[in-house]
This record gives C-alpha cells, sequence and structure tokens, in this order.
C-alpha cells in the first residue's frame, strides 16, 4: 500500500505540468514515459527513446542522444554505487538540475523525474563526472 501511494504521489506530481520529482522507487517502462539508467561512467536508456525502438538491450554509453514526444515524463534512475552524480541541463533551461545523488548522504534518492511539456531539444551534463552528457529531444 505505501508504495502504491508513492507512485500515484509521483504521477500526480508529474502530470501537473514541468515539476521535479524525487523518489526511492524506480517506476516501469510505460506509455508517455522515459526511463534512463545512470550507472558509474555510463548512461543507458530502457525505454521511450526512439533510438532503441526493438532493441532487446540498449547499449550503455557516455553520451546519450534521446528523441520522444512531448509531453512525456522523463526519468533518471540512479543505479552507480561508486560515484556521485548531479545532473545539470543548460543554463536558461526549463528544466531544473537534479539533486545531488550520493549514495553515501543520500541512500533514499535513487530518481529523478520531471515532464517535458513543450518540444525542443534539452542539453544536460553530469556536474561531477564531465565526461557523462547527452540531448533530449522533444518533438
Amino acid at each position: 500500500m505505501q508504495k502504491l501511494s508513492l507512485s500515484l504521489l509521483l504521477l500526480t506530481l508529474v502530470s501537473c505540468g514541468n515539476v521535479v520529482t524525487n523518489s526511492t522507487t524506480t517506476p516501469g517502462c510505460q506509455s508517455g514515459t522515459v526511463l534512463i539508467l545512470i550507472g558509474d561512467n555510463f548512461f543507458q536508456p530502457l525505454c521511450g527513446c526512439q533510438e532503441i525502438a526493438g532493441m532487446t538491450t540498449p547499449p550503455a554509453s557516455s553520451t546519450l542522444s534521446c528523441t520522444f514526444s512531448a509531453g512525456a515524463t522523463v526519468i533518471f534512475d540512479f543505479t552507480g554505487t561508486q560515484q556521485v552524480h548531479q545532473i545539470r541541463f543548460a543554463v536558461g533551461s526549463s528544466i531544473a538540475d537534479s539533486p545531488l545523488y550520493d549514495l553515501r548522504r543520500t541512500p533514499g534518492l535513487t530518481t529523478y523525474g520531471f515532464s517535458v511539456p513543450t518540444a525542443g531539444t534539452y542539453t544536460f551534463r553530469d556536474s561531477i563526472n564531465p565526461t557523462l552528457s547527452g540531448s533530449l529531444i522533444a518533438l
């Protein structure tokens, strides 16, 4: 019941517009959702990105390009165990930066989600590990 309540709260917050959500549970892949894993030194898109349509095991990489329909909810799922991460969007972006993910200091923070209501390209990088970067492209 507690997990269901948290999931309903997450869905309610995301449906209100470009609202930032932080959660301790990983949602499943569903229509209108983009799910991206962030591990130690890699991104791995799991669902929602046109670039991985039809793939059984999407590739992991230090750069990410993910194209999806505007209005989707994007969720970064922090899975790394060794490195600290913080997703920072380009200056002037309408998307807020993620909270600092540090397994040692914030063990309950595992996901960062937001909606992308309008078309555009949203570039980002990991402020702690600048070799991790990417673009979210909403059509």
